[in-house]
């Protein structure tokens, strides 16, 4: 390929199979699409929002997406564990460039939920109008880091992707808050689940804080040494450090979002329990 062309060094990885892989990324997001889009049509069918007291139409349609963001979360969380438990991630961080098959099944299954959510919300735009903002950023930025890291394989975007996968092991929890909470389910069962979403939501800024001495060692292994550049033609310097550019402001934007974000879920818990009616 073009971007490895005329380097000083051979980027050392299975061009031949990476090539051939992006012939089928197409094919594999448009399935993995329609399969989310029948998980919803299915769940809407089968599960039934009125049986647990939600009858508002807002709400009935928020039951099922939230079941499906879950299931999203919970595979992303288990791609995660897979990729570090079987020791993928550390033979990735030796390397600038690589191929993983299985790096590209699993963000095809992702982004393919990404554009389920994109139908979804044209659907329902009446009801989700006032969050669209932000999803929509937040889906924008996801589908250009998907393809920045199909067609430029450095193992960066690939290793901090399942790192931060790992930070979805809160998702369940925070869907359950909001489902507990409008469900007629027990107050005692609520309160409950937020402690855990508590607990979850602190291990996720945990993670994501632990990113950034993994992004400095990568740098000075990998850039200041010059390895990444020797690697790419000179013409593509430019992309190489766009690439760094952008995932080291999507770190920062990742730590400033999440801090923000638990900050608010203690205090809501901090005044939820302040407020509690003392007994005389």
């Amino acid at each position: 390929m073009e971007l490895f062309a005329g380097s000083k060094a051979r980027a050392d990885f299975d061009q031949e199979s990476w090539r051939s892989f992006l012939n089928l990324v197409p094919h594999l997001v448009a399935t993995c699409t329609a399969c989310w889009g029948l998980l919803h049509l299915l769940l809407s069918r089968s599960v039934k929002a009125e049986s647990f007291g939600i009858t508002k139409a807002k709400e009935k349609v928020c039951v099922h997406n939230n079941m499906i963001s879950t299931t999203h979360a919970i595979f992303s969380f288990c791609a995660g564990v897979v990729y570090f438990a079987q020791g993928w991630g550390r033979e990735a961080a030796s390397e600038v460039f690589c191929f993983s098959q299985f790096f590209h099944l699993v963000t095809a299954v992702s982004v393919g939920y990404i554009l389920y959510d994109f139908v979804f919300l044209a659907i329902y735009f009446e009801y989700m109008k006032n969050q669209l903002a932000t999803i929509l950023a937040h889906h924008a930025i996801f589908i250009f880091t998907y393809f920045l890291s199909q067609y430029v394989p450095c193992t960066l975007g690939m290793i901090l992707y399942f790192w931060f996968s790992l930070t979805e092991v809160s998702t369940p929890f925070l869907n359950y808050n909001w489902f507990l909470m409008k469900a007629n389910f027990s107050k005692e069962l609520w309160k409950k689940n937020g402690y855990i979403l508590l607990l979850t939501f602190g291990i996720r800024w945990i993670i994501t804080v632990s990113s950034l001495p993994f992004l400095w060692w990568y740098y000075r292994e990998h850039v200041q040494t010059g390895k990444i550049y020797d690697q790419v033609a000179p013409k593509f310097w430019w992309l190489v450090d766009g690439y760094l550019f952008f995932f080291a402001l999507g770190v920062g934007g990742l730590l400033f979002l999440n801090t923000y974000w638990y900050y608010v879920l203690l205090r809501k818990a901090y005044n939820a329990v302040a407020s509690k009616p003392k007994k005389s």
